[in-house]
């Protein structure tokens, strides 16, 4: 089956150069054989007239059929003269010129030994005209013209009067014509032959130019291919192209390279036989907007791949949304990706630095308090109570340091979704649910819970619920004794693309200077007295495992709100 986009054979996209199909207009010596050759076939047509013309005076032909019988070898004689020298290239503009003049005076003669000005003949100087256009355009048709025009008045003169005729040893004539109807067929017959000479090379030029817009949008179309080929051969990227049932029907040199597979293992076959596209690339290839996506390639080497790529689906413009085919346009990222993977553990590792410094600093404030009361606890051994208050200070301080420890390691540790997807809805009103239990919550702090039902994703139970936690804590912590605290979770639809999922948890506390907003999110960074400031960076770096995003809205006096963003697949 042709490519639908270049009109080839399938194969390389670019692959081998355009058929060079000239469309030049017809150069002099192929108007001169076409010529010859139609005066042949119809000095054929007029010889089986004579043959066939029955009885005499039938088309007006004379008793004695010598002079027409010479008139047509002599003519055949030289048609084949004529092709001869056309065939040894001698002269085509002179032969022309001669086989003008020549087919001038023979239509004279047969036109006179017909009947002169009464020979149904007489239309054959239309067709000496004729070529005279087609073959030296308007020059042509209006010489010629005026060389008919005169060999037909001489014809009329020598009608006209039969002592001039017997002068010239030529039949003479029953029925002279007057001068007045000799001069009307003059005037009337010499009309036609210059209208015609104009019309035909005026037609002739028209035919020309025509030729030369053809020629000159044919070579434009030729670079324009050219240019084309180079580029799509010199892409960096791979470019095939696919028909309406996702076969591959052409692929670039890059692309056979990428895939590590020769042109002929994959042309016919349908691209899910190597790229595995799901539901949203089937989607692309049905004609969505193109956006990049990534799949998983194993080439016959075995070492896989990962493979970005795009399609475009191509729409015909005389069948509305039919679509001809698609255009995919792919990349080999394995690199990108391990740069990027190693970018990210660089920036774990960065951070962990940073971290380990801060704990560090916070370990040894709890260990002091440790020391010292384990000192003092000996000291006061013999005091029961007192040792019994000291033993709750190195346990609270214990706990403390665990905490910090479990927070330590869920930030450094990387998120991973589940298998099986979780039901979102049901977890976030359970979580709200146990929360409003907590000993802090006073029956002055009001809950409003908007959930819709039937969310189901792929995201950790236990993950989600420390999210949950920690945004609920701090909407709590900024009440001052009472207000509002609104949780909701829905999904969130694009006209294009398939959209995201959302959870927005917002209070009307105090609200986050706005000074403090852009460092929120860092490690060890708090304004509590009793915070260890890993609370939102752990939750930060949750929702960023998980291929999710979080941001916030506060105005001092006002409230904060922070939204939670999740791709729906």
């Amino acid at each position: 089956m042709p490519d639908p986009f270049t009109g080839s054979e399938p194969g390389q996209v670019g692959e081998g150069p355009s058929p060079n199909l000239s469309v030049a207009p017809p150069s002099l010596e192929v108007n001169l054989r076409g010529l010859i050759l139609w005066r042949l076939v119809f000095l054929s047509l007029l010889l089986l007239a004579v043959v066939l013309r029955g009885r005499e005076g039938v088309f007006g032909f004379p008793a004695s059929l010598v002079p027409f019988y010479f008139l047509l070898g002599l003519q055949y004689v030289l048609s084949l003269v004529y092709l001869f020298l056309l065939r040894r290239r001698k002269g085509a503009k002179g032969s022309a010129i001669v086989q003008l003049t020549v087919d001038g005076l023979f239509v004279t003669a047969w036109v006179y030994l017909t009947g002169g000005a009464e020979s149904l003949l007489s239309f054959l100087y239309f067709l000496v005209i004729l070529a005279g256009g087609v073959l030296f355009n308007r020059p042509g048709g209006m010489w010629t013209a005026t060389y008919v025009f005169v060999s037909y008045a001489l014809i009329l003169f020598l009608h006209g009067g039969d002592g001039i005729a017997s002068f010239f040893g030529l039949p003479e004539r029953s029925g002279s014509i007057s001068f007045r109807y000799a001069l009307y067929l003059l005037i009337m017959n010499g009309i036609g032959f210059y209208f015609v000479g104009y019309l035909g090379s005026h037609f002739a030029e028209q035919t020309r130019r025509q030729y030369r817009q053809i020629e000159a949008q044919r070579k434009d179309i030729t670079r324009l291919e050219q240019w084309n080929r180079l580029v799509v051969e010199n892409l960096d990227m791979g470019l095939m192209t696919l028909d309406r049932e996702g076969r591959i029907l052409s692929i670039n040199p890059a692309g056979e390279k990428i895939l590590r597979r020769p042109v002929r293992a994959l042309i016919g076959r349908p691209l899910n036989d190597f790229f595995l596209l799901g539901r949203e690339g089937e989607e692309g290839r049905s004609g969505v907007d193109g956006r990049r996506m990534e799949t998983r390639y194993t080439p016959p080497d075995g070492s896989p791949l990962i493979i970005g790529f795009s399609l475009y689906s191509v729409q015909e413009e005389t069948a509305g949304t039919k679509a001809m085919g698609t255009i995919v346009t792919f990349k080999d990222i394995t690199e990108i990706k391990a740069m990027e993977e190693r970018l990210r553990q660089m920036d774990r590792l960065a951070l962990m630095g940073r971290m380990a410094a801060g704990i560090a600093h916070e370990i040894r404030n709890p260990l002091a308090s440790i020391s010292g009361s384990l000192q003092l606890f000996q000291e006061t051994l013999q005091d029961f109570e007192a040792g019994e208050q000291l033993l709750g200070i190195i346990f609270r301080e214990l706990n403390t340091l665990d905490s910090l420890i479990n927070d330590f390691l869920t930030f450094s540790r990387p998120v991973q979704p589940p298998p099986q997807p979780l039901n979102v809805s049901q977890l976030i009103e359970e979580t709200v649910i146990l929360f409003q239990k907590g000993k802090e919550v006073t029956p002055a702090i009001r809950f409003r819970v908007e959930v819709e039902g039937g969310l189901f994703f792929k995201i950790p139970a236990r993950e989600l619920s420390r999210i949950l936690w920690n945004l609920l804590t701090n909407a709590l912590q900024a009440l001052p004794g009472e207000g509002e605290i609104t949780v909701r979770a829905r999904r969130v639809r694009r006209e294009e693309g398939e959209g995201h999922w959302e959870i927005v948890i917002r209070d009307n506390g105090c609200g986050i200077p706005e000074e403090d907003q852009d460092r929120i999110f860092e490690p060890f960074f708090t304004t509590k007295e009793k915070g260890t400031g890993l609370g939102l960076s752990i939750v930060q770096k949750i929702v960023s495992d998980l291929g999710g995003k979080i941001s916030l809205e506060s105005r001092p006096g006002e409230g904060t709100t922070f939204f939670l963003q999740f791709p729906l697949s």
